[in-house]
């Protein structure tokens, strides 16, 4: 599942090394994404699983592009983002 909504990007968490702090997350349409912790959109949260669902935005760096505001996603989270963009477009 991954798809693009206004620069927001769907994915999961391909693997991510917590000794270094970096991992990859993987896209069905964009492919895979590079991110570091920092990337994270809150500090304070455990670091990702692999599997986990994300969703996230895009930065070009000397390296490519990578992923920053990273935040943990359920698809019940989806589902309603998704309500709330046909309910809208209704009005």
């Amino acid at each position: 599942m991954s798809e693009k909504t206004n620069g927001v990007y769907v994915g999961k968490v391909k693997w991510f090394n917590e000794h270094r702090g970096y991992g990859w997350i993987a896209t069905e349409e964009r492919g895979d994404f590079y991110f570091h912790a920092t990337g994270l959109s809150r500090v304070d949260e455990p670091l990702l699983k692999t599997g986990e669902l994300v969703i996230f935005t895009t930065v070009s760096s000397p390296k490519g592009i990578r992923a920053i505001n990273i935040q943990r996603v359920t698809l019940a989270d989806l589902r309603g983002a998704n309500n709330h963009d046909h309910e809208r477009n209704r009005k």
